[in-house]
């Protein structure tokens, strides 16, 4: 009995920890420059029963390989490709394409699509930034902070090898172009890969003035800002169900640990009483003979 509540509690906990991180999945906040492409991953969906929506609207796609199920006469069907595995594939992207997008309800993406060559990534998103294709055996992408030197920070070859010159994990070679994971104001500067320049700035979160005092420095806008805090909302949501879950683990665990000093104190109290009784019938025993 004993075995079959400590098994219980486990699978519970097992259950609900599995339930708990699929359902606090990462969503990828993508920053990409238009006209370049990107593939969204549903994660684990058979293509056939996928839907895509985009700011809660269906996103028209073509099959790959087959004709368009449902054209949208306001945007290109072959600019959105559904993938065999379910992923989604955004080609040409313009500015329409911004928004959250989600897969069987589930949300995944929050994709920015950046125009022109100066670029406002706020900190803690995922940017990319394509190459233009030439006959060199590799691609080079180069860094230059404000008043700092070029710096080489990422190469990658024809044959498919890449090779990080910097960046402590956060740099890739992702959807045909550098992929640089989790920006912060260090990233800020100038870009630069086969002649095409990008200049990127990284706002940041400004606190409110307090004291009467105002803010001089605008490097948020109001909308980065909203965008900021509704994340820090959502990760503290995603926290409570983890909290709530480690505090049934606890008492569990205690209930079972009371449990098993009450069975341990009936045992040795029945054993005590088996001794008695023994030593009872023994002394009667001596006594009769």
């Amino acid at each position: 009995m004993l075995r079959f509540l400590i098994f219980c509690h486990i699978w519970f906990l097992h259950s609900a920890l599995i339930g708990c991180s699929l359902n606090a999945t990462a969503v990828i906040r993508f920053s990409v420059p238009e006209e370049h492409h990107i593939l969204l991953r549903c994660g684990g969906s058979d293509g056939s029963d996928v839907v895509w929506t985009h700011q809660d609207r269906r996103v028209p796609v073509t099959p790959e390989g087959g004709p368009d199920p449902d054209p949208d006469p306001d945007r290109d069907p072959h600019l959105h490709v559904l993938l065999p595995n379910g992923s989604l594939l955004l080609l040409q992207l313009d500015e329409s394409d911004s928004g959250e997008y989600r897969c069987n309800q589930r949300l995944v993406t929050e994709l920015q699509v950046l125009t022109g060559h100066d670029l406002a990534a706020a900190a803690g998103r995922t940017l990319l930034l394509p190459c233009r294709s030439s006959s060199k055996p590799r691609r080079r992408w180069f860094h230059r902070r404000e008043g700092g030197k070029r710096e080489l920070i990422f190469t990658s070859f024809r044959n498919g090898t890449v090779r990080p010159e910097r960046g402590g994990g956060r740099l890739s070679y992702q959807n045909d172009a550098l992929q640089i994971e989790n920006l912060h104001p260090g990233d800020a500067g100038q870009y630069q890969c086969n002649g095409e320049l990008w200049t990127l700035a990284v706002p940041t979160l400004i606190p409110e003035p307090t004291g009467g005092q105002r803010a001089t420095n605008t490097t948020a806008t109001p909308e980065v800002m909203k965008t900021e805090l509704v994340e820090r909302k959502k990760k503290e949501k995603k926290k409570r169900p983890e909290n709530g879950l480690l505090m049934v683990a606890v008492v569990g665990l205690g209930f079972i640990i009371l449990l098993m000093a009450a069975v341990c104190v009936l045992l040795v109290s029945a054993r005590c009483r088996r001794r008695k009784h023994g030593a009872a019938e023994t002394l009667s025993s001596s006594c009769l003979a």
